[in-house]
């Protein structure tokens, strides 16, 4: 009976999550909060996105609620291509001192096709960004997305051919789903960025698989 119980559960999590729609959603300004979290989210983009291009090829942003915030951005600097990664030293919003939070920088050089795949994969999702199926209706009359304070909000941002910065976002997907691979894949990313051992014929193929996923 136990075991039927956290199937049963498993199922209503996971619906859950693919009820938020697997897609890209806008951003609610870049983070998407207002008053005093608002501004600590702008000193904390202040912070990971230093020493990148305020235009980026693509740009992959982690805001977990409790552990450290990090970013990477897929980048072309003279005739290489490179994976740019910030990480805070320590969650900034609970930070004993704000001023004491430090940035962690690293860069790989990558060749040019790990560089296009990336490319074609942040273009297809931030080109399907659309508002999320589940809205509330508040006092003032206006739809609101629902807005959760625990979790991690993930930012995707990308270039297009006419120069506007496409930003989507998206709060905890589901792992299995699209967006859920899209976040790993991306974390993968980020970890070959700061120097782990990664198979990159796997990578390139995961990118590839999801890119043709997501199409479909």
């Amino acid at each position: 009976m136990r075991q039927l119980f956290y199937i049963f559960l498993l199922f209503l999590v996971t619906l859950k999550g693919y009820a938020q729609g697997d897609h890209l959603e806008p951003t609610r300004g870049l983070s998407g909060s207002q008053g005093i979290l608002a501004e600590s989210h702008d000193q904390v983009f202040s912070l990971l996105y230093a020493g990148m291009k305020v235009k980026p090829y693509a740009r992959y942003t982690s805001l977990p609620s409790f552990e450290k915030e990090y970013a990477f951005s897929v980048e072309q600097l003279a005739d290489s291509c490179f994976i740019i990664s910030n990480s805070l030293s320590e969650n900034y919003w609970y930070a004993g001192n704000k001023m004491e939070v430090k940035v962690i920088s690293k860069k790989i050089k990558i060749d040019e096709r790990l560089f296009q795949l990336i490319g074609d994969l942040f273009s297809l999702v931030t080109a399907q960004i659309r508002r999320p199926e589940q809205e509330t209706m508040t006092s003032d009359g206006v739809k609101h997305e629902r807005v959760s304070v625990d979790g991690v909000i993930y930012y995707f941002a990308f270039t297009d051919l006419k120069g506007k910065v496409l930003i989507g976002e998206k709060w905890s997907p589901v792992e299995t789903s699209l967006m859920g691979r899209l976040v790993k894949v991306c974390d993968k990313l980020y970890s070959l960025s700061i120097g782990k051992d990664l198979s990159l014929p796997v990578l390139e193929s995961e990118l590839i698989k999801l890119t043709k996923d997501i199409k479909e």
